[in-house]
């Protein structure tokens, strides 16, 4: 079996490449950004335009998920997981995302308190 060797250099480089690509196709000299949740945000630096943008697309499969759950089961919302009182079949979950947003996301679970 061949391995390749990448060096840690030319992986940050080609990430900074990649989101430089990403953020003047999506934000451009735009004064202005909206995301998907319809929130207009004024353009500042490149990280904080991405990040408004990332924050609209997290909500939207927040929604998602809260629409298709009983809200009695859902115990925390977080920027990037949903804490359930109950388990929750992640596949159904993803199935939701894909359905509401046309995002495929895959779901983990994890433990958050010890019983």
């Amino acid at each position: 079996m061949r391995y390749r060797k990448i060096s840690l250099s030319f992986l940050i480089l080609s990430i900074a490449l990649v989101f430089d690509r990403a953020h003047k196709q999506l934000v451009g000299k735009n004064k202005k950004i909206i995301n998907a949740v319809g929130i207009e945000s004024e353009t500042k630096k490149k990280g904080a335009d991405m990040a408004h943008i990332l924050q609209g697309y997290e909500r939207q499969i927040l929604d998602a998920i809260i629409k298709h759950s009983d809200r009695e089961s859902v115990a925390l919302l977080v920027h990037d997981c949903v804490v359930f009182y109950e388990r929750q079949s992640t596949s159904n979950l993803s199935e939701i995302v894909k359905k509401e947003t046309g995002f495929k996301l895959e779901f983990s679970e994890d433990k958050y308190i010890n019983e």
